[in-house]
C-alpha cells in the first residue's frame, strides 16, 4: 500500500528541491542553523511537534527536530496524527510506504 501525500503543495512544497530549501529556511528562522545529525541511539523517546503548514509552524518545529539531531537519529519513528477528515475510527498502516516529495519512506 502506498499512502499518497495529502497536503503537498499546500502545507509544504510539493517538489523535492523546493521542499529541501523550505526546510532549510525553517531551521534558519528557528534555531538559526542547519543541525548536524549525530550518529547513534539517543535518549529522546518522543517529541510533540506542530503540524500546520511549514510557513506557519516550521520554524517552531525546527527546535524539536534540532534536539533529535543533537541527541542521535533513531532507526524508527512512530508518527501519531489527527484525523482531519472527521470520520472513521483509529487506523494504522502496518506495511507499505508513505510517498513524500523527498522520496518514499518504508513502513517497518
Amino acid at each position: 500500500m502506498l499512502r499518497k501525500p495529502v497536503v503537498a503543495g499546500t502545507f509544504y512544497e510539493k517538489e523535492g528541491e523546493l521542499l529541501t530549501e523550505e526546510i532549510k529556511q525553517c531551521f534558519l528562522k528557528g534555531v538559526g542553523k542547519i543541525p548536524e545529525v549525530k550518529k547513534g541511539k539517543g535518549k529522546i523517546k518522543g517529541v510533540v511537534v506542530p503540524h500546520a503548514g511549514y510557513y506557519y509552524s516550521g520554524y517552531i518545529a525546527s527546535y524539536a527536530y534540532n534536539e533529535i539531531a543533537k541527541d542521535g537519529f533513531p532507526d524508527k519513528f512512530i508518527i501519531i496524527g489527527p484525523n482531519h477528515a472527521g470520520y472513521g475510527g483509529i487506523s494504522i498502516m502496518t506495511e507499505g510506504e508513505w510517498e513524500t516529495p523527498l522520496g518514499n519512506v518504508a513502513i517497518s
